[in-house]
């Protein structure tokens, strides 16, 4: 103890809180931070309780429409710069989205 949780383990409560909830939540959970462990990490914990890392996640109504461009368009490895334009072009497709990449530093 002593120190700050590590993201995966933020994620890990989140997806427990969902799974023992599944009845009675209806969204997704994207759980995404920094550590000294991990560096930059994404979770997407879907209904029902799930957890998946990803190097990028989406969320929300509008999502169907910018998985298309983020599926064409994304690349590991990319610096700040990249991120922040891929994170710019994803928003302006589709401004209802929850969208959180991966963003390296």
């Amino acid at each position: 103890m002593g120190r700050e949780p590590s993201v995966h383990t933020a994620a890990s409560l989140f997806q427990n809180i969902c799974y023992q909830n599944k009845d009675g939540l209806s969204a997704g959970i994207i759980v995404a931070g920094w550590d000294k462990e991990d560096g930059p990490s994404v979770y997407n914990i879907p209904l029902g309780g799930g957890i998946f890392r990803q190097p990028w996640s989406i969320g929300g109504s509008g999502s169907t429409y910018v998985y298309g461009y983020c599926d064409a368009t994304y690349q590991d490895g990319w610096g700040k710069d990249e991120t922040i334009e891929f994170v710019k072009n994803s928003t302006w497709a589709e401004s209802t989205i929850g969208l959180v990449p991966l963003n390296p530093t």
